[in-house]
Parts: structure tokens; sequence; C-alpha cells
């Protein structure tokens, strides 16, 4: 029996594994921060950094949170039903702090964050499957399927609309500072729950797994089916007492996970009520998942077909897989072969899972698109397959960023990047707090000023204080509040603006934002007085 490379009688090798690994993953970090600053350096309109970093509001949110709890703010926050809690806030901590608190450099440390941690999680993936390889081997066979990490993100942007919200987006929700993160790196540590030999391990995972299900029950919609899929083929073949192992442990991380949700997060309102309680599960949004998909794809094979190949073999590979490990009783009857046959089965179940029960979205879809090549490149090849791809991949992708970023102009318009809006409100606006109302952007655009003032998100069409992903503590301090920011989108701009009339009356003083649809309505009262009654 090989002793593993951690145990206290190989402290050499332990180290050099832990060096080994610290190497690989800083590497890839690196890299990160190589491709972020590569498209961060092309031009704005062919930006992802600043067309859907900045100007994409849920991904302010926890660099507002971590602002405030750095600054010592007052606190009441209320999230989404999904908390972001675990593992979320504590990354968006970590790289406010790591980035002294600037927005611009924040997003790239988030990305490399994200991308490091997703790294470790395929490392200790691959090692508890393969725990008989050396950490040479393992360490090629997780840095290959990390390799879409990296790569899908800098092909990710497209002219074409379809492409670009419907398979561009999810292509770089990893390297976002909020988005789900935690789900993908779960995703990856179930098999870590299913087949690790130590005990300890396996209990990591599971509470690991509660914690995040706890604050994103959307990990137990997009992981659960292929557990149960799995469960009831194990049932059919040799039984209930050889499906417990799977069964019982998942039931009970489930019920903590239920359990912390529904007591801690929305018994105290952390985790808000809203609109989306209502939205999210809906025909129109599912049967709209299904087709973004469909024409982002169709759209994929016209302008870029290496990429939609790419994509469309690996549903094709791990599909095969699933198949196979169907009716293969070696795959049925040991511990590490339930865990390949749920990476196989996770990432197309999951998503139809999330179809069925009418909570689908092209933005939900990164385990299909991502999740289902990372998983085909982590099952599928050969291990001298593996080695070349480390080399090849790595090799030239180090290569060309490298050369990109330094012909490009050094001057980037993602560092010199100011929007417009809150360019005008640091202009115009007085000192102090202000309102805003209209679109969700107003919570992006308060991140991104640098004048003393702050928004506080108003919720039309009854125009109250929003209590979706806000802090509201300073909607109800002491201090008199006469301005109100009018931010409507373009499609909608009379529409919220005779919404604001209708509640507050006409301003006594409007001023208007050049080039853009955001106004600045001065009024002779206190708005809190209409506001919070």
């Amino acid at each position: 029996m090989t002793t593993s490379p951690f145990s206290s009688s190989q402290p050499s090798a332990r180290w050099r594994a832990g060096l080994a690994i610290t190497a690989v993953v800083s590497g890839f970090a690196a890299l990160t921060v190589l491709v972020f600053l590569v498209r961060a350096n092309g031009p704005v309109a062919a930006n992802w950094p600043l067309t859907w970093e900045l100007d994409y509001v849920d991904n302010s949110v926890l660099f507002a949170f971590a602002r405030d709890v750095f600054t010592g703010a007052p606190l009441d926050w209320h999230f989404s039903p999904q908390v972001y809690f675990f593992p979320e806030i504590p990354i968006s901590l970590l790289a406010y702090a790591l980035s002294g608190g600037e927005l611009l450099w924040y997003y790239v440390v988030s990305a490399a964050l994200n991308n490091a941690l997703l790294l470790l999680v395929l490392i200790w993936c691959v090692k508890t499957l393969w725990p008989q390889q050396s950490w040479g081997g393992v360490l090629a066979r997780a840095t290959c399927a990390g390799l879409p990490l990296l790569i899908l993100p800098w092909l990710a942007h497209s002219t074409s609309k379809i492409v670009s919200f419907h398979i561009g987006q999810p292509l770089l929700f990893h390297l976002g500072p909020n988005y789900y993160i935690g789900i993908y790196l779960l995703a990856f540590t179930v098999p870590v729950a299913l087949a690790a030999s130590s005990k300890r391990k396996r209990i990591l995972a599971l509470v690991l797994y509660a914690m995040t299900a706890a604050c994103d029950p959307l990990l137990v919609a997009l992981t659960a089916p292929a557990i149960a899929l799995i469960a009831l083929r194990v049932w059919r073949y040799s039984g209930w007492s050889a499906c417990k192992r799977l069964i019982l442990p998942g039931t009970v991380a489930v019920g903590v996970a239920a359990a912390i949700y529904l007591l801690a997060f929305r018994a105290t309102g952390l985790a808000a009520n809203s609109i989306t309680d209502g939205y999210m599960f809906s025909l129109r949004r599912a049967g709209g998942a299904i087709g973004g998909v469909l024409l982002g794809l169709v759209e994929l094979f016209l302008q870029t077909p290496p990429l939609a190949l790419v994509i469309v073999g690996s549903w094709v590979v791990i599909g095969r897989l699933c198949w196979v490990g169907w009716h293969d009783p070696a795959m049925l009857t040991t511990p590490d072969g339930h865990a390949r046959l749920y990476l196989a089965l996770m990432p197309l179940s999951g998503y139809t899972a999330m179809i069925v029960l009418l909570a689908a979205h092209f933005w939900y879809s990164w385990l299909l698109l991502v999740g289902a090549i990372v998983s085909a490149l982590l099952l599928a090849l050969p291990d001298k397959a593996v080695k070349l791809s480390v080399i090849v991949g790595y090799g030239l992708t180090t290569l060309i960023l490298i050369a990109q970023l330094l012909l490009q102009d050094q001057t980037s318009p993602y560092f010199t990047y100011s929007n417009p809006v809150a360019r005008c409100f640091d202009q115009q606006l007085p000192a102090g707090s202000s309102y805003c109302t209209g679109t969700q952007g107003c919570r992006a655009l308060s991140v991104q000023a640098h004048a003393d003032w702050n928004l506080i998100q108003l919720a039309h069409p009854g125009l109250g204080v929003s209590f979706w992903l806000e802090n509201v503590a300073p909607a109800y301090d002491d201090q008199p509040i006469h301005t109100l920011v009018v931010v409507p989108a373009e499609f909608a701009a009379d529409e919220v603006k005779g919404l604001v009339e209708s509640r507050f009356g006409a301003p006594n003083l409007m001023q208007t934002c050049s080039g853009t649809t955001a106004e600045i309505w001065t009024y002779p009262f206190d708005l809190k007085e209409i506001v919070n009654s």
C-alpha cells in the first residue's frame, strides 16, 4: 500500500508536494492576471472588464459590502435569495484588502483568487480519483482540466449580441467577484465527498457543501440530480445497502443547509424577500434559457466554429462517459466510480434540473458550457495526452498573452476608464448622501464615484427603499436628503421619470448628465419622510 505524500512519516515529500502545488497555483493565478490585463487593454467596445465587470451591477455588490466593512460604515445589508455569504464574501474581503480598496484592481485580484481556488479544487478532485498517481501526474491533469478557465474568458467576447449575452457572459462568470463562484467550486468538490478514502476529507467536503448550499440553494439544484440518478442506478443494480453511502451524507448536508438558510438568512431578513421570488420561477425564463443557449451556439458556429465544436464535443464526450458508466459494474460498485459518473452527469443533469424547476437562465449555464469541458478533460484524456496538452496549452497561452500585452498600447482604457454618469454625479451632486432610483445600475455607479456622495437605491413602482442587494442603513440615518438621482434605462426613460414625478412631484431644480439618460432632481423637502412612510 502506497503511503500518502502528506503522511507525517515523509515530511520532505509533503513539503515538496506543498511547494509544487503552491508554484502551480501561483502560476495559474498569474496567467489569470495576464488574461485579464490583455482583455482590459483592448478597445472599450470589446473590453469585457469594462462592458461587463463594471457595468453589470451584481458584480459591484460585494465590493460595496467590503468597503462598508473596512471603512466602518453602519451595516444593514440585505442580499438576494442567494446571500453570497460563503465563500464569496471571504474571497471579496481578501480581494479588497489585497487591492487596497481600488475598484479596478479589486476585479483583477478577484479573478486571480477565484481561478486559484478552482484549480486547488481540481487538484483535490484529481488526487481523490487517482490516489496512487504521483503529484506530478496529479498537477498535470488538474492544470490540463483548468485550461478552459484561462482560455475561454480570453475568447469570450463576440461582437454578436446573441453570443455575448447567451454564451460569452457565462464563460466569464468564474472570474467575477461574486457570481456563484461557490457553486462552481463545490460542484467539483462533491467527488471528494463521494470517493475520498479519508473520512475526515469526506466530512470536510460535506461541511463546505452545506455552508455553500445554505447561502445559494442553486448548488443543490445543479448537483443533486446527478447524485440522485447514480443512487437510483446503484439501488436497481445492488440494492439499498449499496446506495446508502450516496444518499445519507448528502441528505444530511442538504438538510443542514436548508436549516441554516431558513433560520439564519430568510428568518432574519439577511436574504431579502424580493421580486426574484416570483420572477426566478417562470416558463418564459426557462424557455429563454434553452433558446438563448441554442441561438448562441448557432451564432458561435457561424462566427467561431472551433469554440462551438469544443463546447458541443465536450457534451458528446461526457454523454458517452455517462452511457458507459451507466452500464459498467465497476462504475456502479466503487466510490471512485460513483465520483467519475457524477462528474460526467453533473453538467447536463444540473442544467436540465434548472429547466424542469423553471429556474433556468443562461447566466446559470456555466456548468453546461465550461464545466462540461472541464469534466471531459478531467476524465477522458490519457496520461500522455495530458502531459502534451499541459506543455503545449500553457506554453502557447503564456507566450501569446505576454506578446499581446507587450504589443498593445500600454495606456489601458480599463485603468483610465471613467463612467460618464458617475463622472457627472461627481461634478454636480452636493456632498453627502443622495437618493437614486430607476435601474439597479445605481449600485455600480456608487462604487465608481470619487466624490463624497452615496446612492441609496429605490425600488419602483413603489419607490421605497430597495432591499435588493443593498445596505439600507444610510436610508434611515438622521441626515435629510433633498437630491434624487434618476437613472432610467433608455427604453423606459419616460416611464421611470413619470413614476418619480407621480411619487415626489416636480423638482425645483433639474440637472442633466450630457450624453446619458441620467438626471439630478433637487426637491425643497426631505425625501426620506416620503420614502420611509
